[in-house]
């Protein structure tokens, strides 16, 4: 019984980064549209902090590499 709880804590936990990292994303994307680039990039940072080999991360963070 307490094998299951702590699968359905440790799912409920993933399903969570998730979340918070596609709404980071959104974030960063949304100012690296309008140009902030300090932020967008602190932004892409943060979510290879937590998942390393985010692709969308990575993808924009080497376009906006090649932007300045």
């Amino acid at each position: 019984m307490a094998e299951t709880s702590t699968l359905q804590q440790s799912a409920a936990a993933e399903h969570a980064l998730a979340q918070a990292l596609e709404s980071t994303l959104q974030l960063a994307l949304k100012c690296h549209r309008a140009g902030n680039i300090e932020e967008a990039e602190t932004l892409y940072r943060s979510i290879l902090e937590a998942d390393p080999h985010h692709p969308e991360a990575n993808y924009n963070l080497g376009v906006l590499a090649v932007q300045v």
